[in-house]
Parts: structure tokens; sequence; C-alpha cells
């Protein structure tokens, strides 16, 4: 559908962009490039575009190409929690832990809603860094927006087991 519409209109950036999207969720990263570079064009400073193209680049593990393109989205809106808690997944990816904090945090901070960077922030405390009381910190911020959920309530419970 949104390759016909994009056939008729070419300079639509929405459309373009949701071409990209799909063709992201069909695992045709290339293909999704393509049509987002193509959107980008239109509009360089396009916050959602610029992070859907870090999206593809961190789906391709090209974690650096990434990082660029989320980093470029911030600069427009640095409040844009899929970029924030992306970069963050990036970083961690890299193996950079201490620099993926302030990103996850701020994505969090600026999205309390959002359960997956609390409870990605517990993960790191709890694995990376061992601090089981930042991590159960964490965790429980993640349930008080997820409360059935099955990873953050075992893993609180496990470590507030431990944690006395």
């Amino acid at each position: 559908m949104y390759k016909m519409a994009v056939s008729k209109y070419p300079n639509y950036i929405l459309g373009l962009r949701n071409l990209g999207i799909g063709y992201r969720n069909l695992n045709r990263l290339d293909e999704a490039l393509d049509a987002l570079f193509k959107a980008l064009k239109l509009k360089k400073d396009d916050v959602q575009t610029l992070s859907e193209i870090g999206y593809v680049y961190l789906l391709k593990s090209d974690y650096s190409k990434a990082i660029d393109y989320f980093k470029q989205s911030l600069q427009y809106d640095p409040s844009y929690r899929y970029s924030l808690a992306n970069l963050g997944w990036c970083l961690v990816q890299q193996g950079k832990y201490n620099d993926a904090i302030p990103y996850l945090e701020k994505a969090h901070k600026d999205n309390a809603d959002y359960a997956w960077t609390a409870g990605f922030l517990g993960w790191l405390y709890e694995n990376k860094f061992q601090d089981a009381s930042k991590a159960l910190y964490w965790y429980s911020e993640a349930l008080k927006r997820e409360p059935n959920n099955s990873d953050y309530l075992n893993a609180y419970k496990r470590l507030s087991s431990n944690y006395r």
C-alpha cells in the first residue's frame, strides 16, 4: 500500500518513512534504508526518520552508524524516547555501560510511562554493575508501569530476597 502511495506521491515524507518501516518489519533492511534515506532527503531534520535509520542500523548490528543517527535525531528533539533508549541499547552492545546510563535515565525521565527503559536499567545495574540497590529501584519503577510483567517481577523478587 505504501509503495503505491509513494509511486503516486514520491515527495510525501510520511509515505516514504512508513514504507521504510514496513520493509524494516519484513527484515528487508537495505530496502528500508533506501526508503528512509529518500524521506530524509525531503526533510533533513526529521526526528522520526533519523531515529528509524538508526534503528535499522541497530538491527544490522552496525552500532556506530546507529549511534550517529540517534544522536542526530536528538539534536532536533533531545527528549525523543526511542532515540534515547535505542542509543543506550547500542552503547550497552558496545560495552559502554557508563555511557549508556544517562541516555536510558533520560528516556525514562522524559517518558515515565515507558517501562522498558526502567527494566533495562534494572538489568544493567544487576548484571553489569552488580548494584542490587539500584537494580531494585529500577525494577520497581518498571513494575509501576507494568505490574504484571513476570521478568521484572521475578528479578525484583530474586534481588529483594537476596538483598537484606
